[in-house]
């Protein structure tokens, strides 16, 4: 299955480099990333070979149809840099067709979600690395996906600094038990300051209360220091007779400074949960990232992170919370071409 998969990935990658002149709208690009990471939760330690942005290779391709219109597509998949092995699936981080004109853009397929899309807006470390396993949890409230399926994804034109985006997934079933998902967001920027929101409502494939989840975030660029800060909220709609539904909230707090030949970055999120720790997604959390990005060129940048836990660890086999710290350091290198 993964030999078939291999083949068929190195003749999607040659016939794209081997496009005839008349098709040359087409881009292979990618990153990689990888990188060395110490973990320790109460005297255990873990190392590994990890990322810190998730290595990933992808093709884009725009096509010009005359009075301002454009064909596009995407294709992006994801690869684990310790193994060479590819994720979830060949094309499981973009897969999606549509057009672009003066009017917006319009694709369908699978892609990113618009909530989840925003947090690198916030996050100065993208919700990625040994600080992205925590903070990552506190974003999504619980609730929100990374990558959303059969979709249809509406972008507005940007208006007088404002960006508007709409999303519907549809549920694919056939007997109605499931529900199709939707979200909108929107990015206000005016001058050295940035507004965010977005609301989200995921789809589900099976019946069940479906849940809901939306944030408000801000950002401000003071000279060389970025600032930005996001309240989060996320509410399981599971209450029943006997027990009150599971509401989530979250913030997150950010600070990245250029400095040197590179960026410091500072981060702390939190989560708490009104019913208190039910699984890995559902805890308490409170996180604290620090790190510095050594950019060596336009496309190579060296990178080291710091990350405290201080609210204890799930356990998935005993289905049980232990109290305790977890703390680490990962350093690695980046590349994108």
């Amino acid at each position: 299955m993964r030999k078939t998969a291999a083949r068929t990935l190195i003749a999607v990658a040659i016939s794209a480099a081997s496009v005839p002149a008349f098709a040359q709208g087409i881009t292979l690009y990618g990153i990689a990333d990888v990188g060395v990471a110490a973990t320790n939760f109460d005297g255990d330690t873990l190392t590994a070979i990890r990322e810190n942005r998730t290595a990933r290779w992808g093709m884009r391709g725009v096509e010009k149809l005359g009075n301002g219109l454009e064909a596009i597509f995407r294709l992006e998949g994801e690869i684990d840099m310790g193994t060479g092995q590819y994720g979830d699936g060949l094309f499981y981080r973009q897969a999606w067709a549509g057009f672009r004109g003066a009017w917006g853009t319009a694709r369908m397929g699978q892609t990113k979600d618009l909530f989840d899309d925003l947090s690198e807006e916030i996050d100065p470390f993208r919700n990625d690395g040994i600080f992205g396993d925590f903070s990552k949890r506190a974003w999504r409230v619980g609730i929100v996906k990374s990558r959303v399926s059969n979709s249809v994804t509406y972008e507005a034109p940007k208006m007088s600094g404002l960006s508007l985006k709409g999303q519907y997934s549809m549920d694919e079933t056939a007997d109605g038990t499931g529900n199709p998902g939707w979200s909108v967001s929107g990015m206000w920027d005016w001058k050295d300051l940035g507004v965010y929101a977005a609301y989200d409502r995921p789809t589900l494939t099976s019946a069940g209360p479906q849940p809901s989840a939306w944030f408000v975030g801000a950002s401000y660029q003071l000279g060389p220091v970025r600032l930005s800060g996001s309240y989060n909220s996320g509410d399981l709609n599971d209450g029943t007779a006997k027990t009150s539904a599971t509401d989530l909230t979250s913030y997150t707090l950010g600070v990245a400074w250029n400095v040197g030949p590179g960026v410091a970055k500072l981060a702390y999120s939190s989560m708490d949960s009104s019913v208190g720790n039910k699984n890995a997604s559902i805890r308490d959390l409170s996180a604290w990232g620090i790190g510095y990005d050594y950019v060596l060129s336009r496309r190579t940048t060296l990178y080291i992170i710091g990350m405290l836990e201080t609210e204890g660890q799930y356990n998935s086999t005993t289905k049980k919370f232990v109290t305790g710290n977890s703390n680490g350091i990962q350093l690695g290198i980046t590349h994108l071409f």
